[in-house]
């Protein structure tokens, strides 16, 4: 199975805002992987650009919020039972397309894993975030679980490989100003990295 064809027209439409013709020739055709291998524009254009139901199926963006959830619970320590059995629960459906199988990620896993993101709140920020990962991946809407996932996972993990850094009382703006730029470049390497995974898979399922 072929990624559908896309032209600069589909992605002009998206927005009104967008200027694909900074980055595309006007009579450029390809496919969601040859945008999420681009350099420009930067990967969040890229990702809203993708992550819809026209340029990629169910099955595609579940895989990219797998992805993303998978990555977000390798930070946590000690994760509760309801993360390993909603991560099972996705890799059936992804193998087997099965919707029942979805439905209970989506009703059953979807019920557990939100009282623990309510619970995560409090916990320190990879934790959290790791649980907003994983509770975006039982959305209803395949998108949504994607992108929400993404952006979860990339701070999850970010956090994680800055170990947590926080701001301590009464910071100096000099401080304030490191922490933004060390966390800014942490997350978005973790969100491009994930894409870059994601491309991969996405190659050897449509190659």
């Amino acid at each position: 199975m072929t990624l559908p064809i896309k032209r600069f027209k589909d992605i002009k439409k998206l927005d009104p805002q967008t200027k694909p013709e900074a980055y595309l020739p006007r009579n450029w055709k390809g496919t969601a992987l040859d945008i999420l291998r681009m350099e420009v524009p930067d990967h969040i254009e890229r990702i809203c650009i993708v992550l819809r139901n026209d340029w990629l199926d169910e099955i595609d963006l579940r895989r990219f919020a797998d992805i993303c959830a998978r990555r977000a619970a390798e930070v946590l320590t000690n994760p509760p039972a309801c993360v390993p059995e909603a991560l099972e629960r996705s890799r059936t459906y992804l193998e087997t397309g099965d919707w029942d199988e979805l439905g209970r990620l989506i009703y059953n896993s979807g019920y557990a894993l939100s009282v623990w993101w309510k619970e995560a709140t409090n916990a320190d920020p990879a934790t959290s975030y790791a649980s907003s990962a994983l509770t975006a991946l039982t959305s209803a809407n395949a998108a949504n679980a994607a992108f929400y996932a993404h952006g979860s996972a990339g701070l999850a993990i970010a956090f994680h490989n800055t170990g947590n850094a926080r701001l301590g009382l009464n910071p100096t703006r000099e401080e304030i100003d490191d922490w933004n730029e060390a966390m800014h470049k942490a997350t978005i390497q973790a969100q491009k990295n994930l894409i870059a995974e994601f491309c991969t898979v996405l190659k050897a399922h449509h190659s």
